[in-house]
């Protein structure tokens, strides 16, 4: 039987036989990654892999492994500022979307900027849990629901009962849909300028209208399928004590990353309510603003597309809100660029982005406890 070692050697022999064919392509690529990513983690191997990855893109070919490179960094900045025409020819194929929209692939720290941006605009991208899709197509994310069985102490010399996990439940999505942020006008002057950051312009850009539309899906989704824990007595108020009555609703199994999720008109009306009222529980509302806000020593986010106060609105969610998957698609997020289209007129460059998001809660099933499986609980204002 193979050693390890001789297995090891085997693969990263394939693997640089591949490397060293005349003709490199997108699956040649493909191919010897997979033999490098299960040979040894050594040094030599890491070598190899960054070989491989500077080799694709040498032909064109953008990875994950080679998106941070300074070549890709330093398309990408020409790209903004002159249109594809500034990108070499043999990279260019690779670097543009096969897309109806088109568009150059985001190096690693455009979206690294696009996604801090994004925190800052919404708490909501902050708060969710985030999965990188290879691919777009419709698929099943299983949620594993095992909430009855127990671990038992076995008698010496006894048999171990079987007690398989049979209880899968699973998220269904659907071919992920493509957002498209609109066009943003930037003038010749500041594009041209060369001390303008324009990357980190067009991210926070980008990032407002992604969170406006993306933003107010992801709560979208997030209250239709979380369950209603506490609704409270006034159509127009919260009191502490329903705060602790939805906090209670939540099964015990999510309570340690739990954290809460409100607009910021909701987040003041409690913040009002711990300074009005002398009732310790009411005041541990208020607990505090630094470093972070927190509501009974747990984590807020604010979320700009939560609704505020109001009769039979779902105002507030307490829970695991990391159980809320994005689903984002790998190298789905593009930059196009129009250098032509607003020059006569306005004298500017216009800039629009693709991203291909989905969303969806894994929440199980109902189980045997008498409280809900749901990660997440729901605040209902009354009627």
């Amino acid at each position: 039987m193979p050693t390890p070692s001789v297995e090891s050697d085997a693969n990263i022999a394939q693997a640089l036989k591949i490397l060293n064919q005349p003709r490199f392509t997108v699956e040649d690529e493909k191919r010897a990654k997979g033999f490098l990513d299960v040979a040894e983690t050594s040094a030599s191997v890491r070598l190899k892999k960054a070989k491989l990855a500077a080799d694709a893109l040498e032909v064109g070919i953008r990875t994950a492994d080679n998106s941070g490179f300074s070549t890709v960094e330093s398309d990408f900045n020409n790209f903004l500022r002159s249109g594809k025409n500034s990108v070499p020819t043999e990279r260019r194929a690779q670097s543009f979307g096969t897309d109806s929209a088109g568009g150059f692939l985001v190096p690693a720290s455009f979206r690294e900027q696009l996604d801090v941006a994004l925190k800052a605009v919404d708490g909501i991208f902050a708060a969710s849990g985030v999965w990188e899709s290879e691919t777009g197509s419709a698929l099943s994310v299983p949620i594993l629901n095992d909430v009855s069985s127990t671990a038992n102490i076995i008698a010496e010399n006894s048999l171990i009962a079987e007690q398989d996990i049979n209880v899968f439940d699973a998220l269904v999505f659907s071919k992920t849909p493509s957002w498209k942020s609109g066009i943003c006008l930037v003038s010749v002057e500041l594009v041209q300028d060369s001390f303008f950051p324009l990357q980190q312009v067009l991210a926070e850009a980008f990032a407002t209208r992604f969170a406006r539309g993306i933003g107010k899906y992801l709560i979208t989704q997030l209250i239709s399928a979380a369950d209603v824990g506490a609704t409270t007595a006034s159509p127009t108020a919260i009191a502490a004590s329903e705060l602790l009555d939805l906090m209670n609703s939540l099964d015990s199994a999510y309570w340690g990353n739990a954290s809460w999720c409100m607009s910021k008109s909701t987040w003041i009306a409690l913040m009002k309510l711990g300074a009005a009222s002398a009732d310790s529980a009411a005041q541990a509302v208020s607990m505090f603003t630094a470093p972070s806000l927190r509501l009974f020593d747990r984590p807020v986010f604010i979320c700009p597309n939560m609704d505020s106060i109001a009769a039979t609105k779902k105002c507030v969610s307490f829970g695991n809100h990391a159980k809320l998957l994005q689903r984002r698609v790998a190298n789905s997020l593009r930059v196009q660029v129009l250098t032509e289209r607003f020059i006569p007129d306005g004298l500017q460059y216009g800039y629009s982005a693709l991203w291909r998001v989905d969303a969806g809660l894994l929440k199980p099933s109902p189980g045997s406890p008498a409280v809900s499986q749901s990660p997440v609980q729901i605040l209902q204002m009354h009627s």
